[in-house]
């Protein structure tokens, strides 16, 4: 037992010899750790946290001890405060009522002084990032930016960095000092008043939820982060106003500690109506239009979940009201942000707004608690109106479709497909990702197609069959792909859509290549136009060659049009955008009955003399009416050019809208003079080519259109929901073969195409034998009759 005695007593002289070093080498290694400021303020704040939370369970001496960590803690971040001694006179200040709210064992009194001592923590850092960057000390301006919070992040929205971007943009010398302070500032300051929301909110929920030491701290927390903001609230309406604010936030705690139910509501009530009429960085044009347009896209969403979620008012698949509700959040945050700048348009209009959208959200809250449950058309009512009284009081530019909010509400829609995909709700997953297709398609992929269309390509792709290497949506959702395939899926089309709203923003490509895509639309189009204008002007030939001109007149008509057309079309097209691809169905819908008369004439034996005939005898006409000859060829003209120039324009407005018309003009006027050089060597070897023989092979060229045609209208067809979709299964085909064929990997797409072909053939030699038939039956009435002459008496 000695032995072991000695021993034993050996081994924990040895324990507490190894301990108490540990212990002295963590303490000196955590005062030399704690030298940068982030962890100096996180030692300050986590001793006082520790505090709190020992009080709490009532133990005052560990309470105690977090006090002094956080001493130490004060003594090594204080000397990085030397330009700030009033910001250590605080913490000093709080430490000391901390010390005593342990000491009497006051829990609320601990909470009130732990959200003081880190908010003001970040208003200090906010400052001295500021100041650091001013004298061009980047490197310790990079180290206060540590010292920061975030604004809370959402489905909707996630954290911003652009302060720590700005700040290595200014080091590289890409951006100026005034761009980067204001950068930065307006980073921090967003995110301190999201935060202080947050607060806001959080003190009426543990007010109702009735936890005094959590709503203490809540309101505590809200005034230390308007401390951080009001600057900017006094630069922008006074000093006096500013007071005011003050003392609202001071009521706000005193009402909380003194558990005062009625000052404390009227205070929230006051703090969010400034809150919800005043932005401490204010926004940019870009922004405040990017967010307006958000606004609308989520309010129409709204009235779409709600009806596939209630029949009548019953609530039949909660997931929809769950999104309702989610969408009617999203356009509560955008109209916040907005809604300063609404308030200097029209004051009246904006609270009428803001009451019609509280009154929306209430409504969905009572639907996802099957307490009152309003029938859809309701929803929808409310919703229009909303819609109309934004329109009105929107600025103009703030009407105008906006391709970079549009890739924030699809990414939204594309969240809902995979919360219903890991619900098992297929069907439901199914619609969103045609809504979320349908907001790309009018919005972010007209913009792509002229700045990076092999983004469009690969966006497209995703979103049906896959590009070879992963599964389309689509064929992804129709074959109930697990939830693990859903998400790789979806994060390869976030990753693409990322690059699509990067390459659309800052990085935009330059003018050189945008002229060359507007260019290249331009001579496509163009050589359309010239072929149809070259068969119109084939047939004019020797005494009637002077006829050509009032065709020509026609056809320069039509460029003068198109010309108008293209300054008309940015006010007066833009508002058809929301029903582009109905629009495209119907008229895809009419070009293929069109093609199929065409083909009549150009295929069927039994047509092509009587087209000939009658081609012929309307040019003649034509040229032979006295009054309206003229007018008529140039009709013909006009007509056959207008066509393609109406769709050349309607190509060319998403990057009219992005890069400026001079910069598509450049392109247009290039791609022009592309046109014009195949043009010449059209009509100048007119004469010498075979016009016949150039009829048959145009004939072909338009029975591959209308077979690609089919293939195409069928996909729109299917896009706007006309008609249902059967995928292929284990078929995915390139993207290639949909831009040039077509072709996509469903059934209803491939069938109809193979009919449009088995049609084609079949009344080809239908026609064959009916022409050869008529043939035969003339033959044997000649020779009847040849017969019938050579019997005659007179014979």
């Amino acid at each position: 037992m000695n032995r072991f005695a000695r021993v034993l007593c050996a081994g924990v002289l040895l324990g507490l010899t190894f301990v108490t070093t540990y212990s002295s080498h963590t303490q000196i290694h955590a005062q030399e750790s704690a030298s940068t400021p982030a962890l100096a303020a996180h030692d300050l704040n986590a001793g006082v946290f520790a505090a709190q939370s020992q009080l709490i369970l009532s133990n005052q001496d560990a309470a105690q001890a977090g006090i002094d960590r956080a001493d130490v803690a004060l003594e090594i971040i204080a000397p990085m405060f030397a330009s700030d001694p009033d910001a250590v006179a605080e913490f000093q200040t709080y430490l000391d009522e901390a010390r005593v709210a342990v000491e009497t064992g006051d829990n609320i009194a601990l909470a009130i002084t732990k959200a003081s001592i880190s908010t003001t923590i970040l208003g200090a850092a906010y400052r001295q990032t500021i100041a650091a960057v001013q004298s061009g000390d980047l490197d310790t301006a990079a180290a206060w930016l540590l010292v920061r919070e975030y604004r809370p992040t959402t489905r909707f929205s996630g954290p911003n960095a652009k302060a720590t971007t700005a700040l290595s943009a200014l080091s590289t010398g890409e951006m100026t000092l005034d761009d980067a302070l204001l950068a930065i500032s307006a980073d921090l300051l967003d995110a301190y008043q999201g935060q202080l929301d947050a607060a806001v909110v959080d003190a009426v929920q543990a007010e109702k939820s009735g936890y005094p030491i959590s709503q203490a701290e809540a309101t505590s927390r809200a005034k230390g982060y308007w401390q951080i903001v009001a600057p900017a609230f006094e630069t922008q309406h006074g000093a006096d106003a500013r007071l005011a604010v003050d003392q609202t936030f001071a009521s706000l705690v005193a009402a909380a500690v003194a558990g005062d139910t009625a000052t404390f509501d009227a205070s929230i009530a006051e703090a969010q109506e400034i809150l919800g009429q005043f932005r401490a960085a204010p926004m940019t044009d870009e922004e405040r239009s990017e967010r307006a347009h958000q606004l609308i896209q989520f309010l129409g969403l709204i009235p779409v979940e709600y009806k596939r979620g209630v029949n009548g008012t019953t609530v039949t698949i909660p997931l929809e009201i769950e999104e309702a509700k989610a969408f009617s959040e999203a356009a509560g945050a955008a109209f916040a942000d907005i809604r300063p700048a609404l308030n200097q348009i029209d004051p009246d209009a904006t609270k009428t707004i803001a009451l019609g959208l509280q009154s929306l959200d209430q409504q969905l809250a009572d639907a996802r608690a099957r307490t009152t449950v309003v029938e859809s058309s309701v929803i929808a009512d409310a919703v229009n109106a909303l819609e109309d009284q934004l329109r009105t009081v929107y600025p103009t530019e703030w009407n105008q479709s906006s391709s970079t909010a549009d890739f924030d509400v699809v990414a939204t829609l594309l969240d809902q497909v995979l919360a219903a995909t890991a619900a098992g709700q297929y069907q439901q997953a199914e619609s969103a990702r045609l809504q979320a297709y349908a907001v790309f398609e009018t919005g972010p992929e007209k913009h792509l197609l002229g700045f990076a269309p092999r983004l469009a390509q690969e966006t497209e792709a995703l979103f049906w069959a896959g590009n070879g290497s992963t599964r389309g949506l689509q064929v992804a959702i129709a074959d109930h792909a697990p939830v693990a395939e859903m998400q790789a899926i979806l994060a390869e089309l976030d990753k693409v859509l990322a690059e699509g709203k990067q390459r659309l923003g800052a990085d935009r490509p330059g003018n050189a290549s945008i002229i060359f895509n507007s260019a290249t639309i331009v001579f496509r189009e163009g050589l359309e136009g010239i072929l149809i204008l070259a068969s119109l002007l084939a047939s004019m030939v020797g005494a009637n060659r002077i006829y050509k001109k009032p065709l020509v007149v026609g056809a320069i008509g039509a460029f003068v049009a198109t010309v108008i057309l293209f300054v008309l079309a940015r006010t007066v097209l833009l508002s058809l955008g929301q029903y582009g691809e109905k629009l495209e169905a119907v008229v895809s819908l009419i070009a293929i009955g069109v093609l199929l008369i065409v083909m009549n004439w150009f295929f069927h034996k039994v047509y092509w003399t009587k087209w000939i005939a009658h081609h012929h005898q309307r040019r003649r006409m034509l040229i032979r009416g006295a009054a309206g000859q003229f007018l008529g060829l140039a009709i013909l003209g006009f007509t056959s050019v207008f066509r393609e120039g109406a769709e050349t324009v309607l190509f060319l407005q998403a990057m009219v809208l992005d890069a400026g018309t001079w910069t598509v003009v450049q392109g247009v006027l290039l791609g022009l003079a592309g046109v014009a050089v195949v043009g010449a060597l059209v009509f100048f070897m007119q004469a010498k080519l075979p016009h016949k023989k150039m009829l048959i092979i145009t004939g072909f060229m338009i029975a591959f259109v209308l077979v690609t045609m089919v293939g195409t209208t069928v996909h729109v067809l299917q896009v706007v929901g006309w008609m249902r979709i059967t995928p292929i299964e284990h078929v995915i085909l390139p993207y290639w073969s949909g831009v040039w064929l077509g072709l996509y990997a469903t059934w209803e797409g491939v069938i109809a195409q193979v009919l449009a072909v088995v049609f084609v053939i079949g009344s080809y030699f239908a026609a064959e034998w009916s022409h050869e038939r008529s043939q035969r039956a003339k033959i044997e009435a000649s020779m009847a009759t040849h017969s019938s002459g050579a019997l005659s008496p007179d014979s």
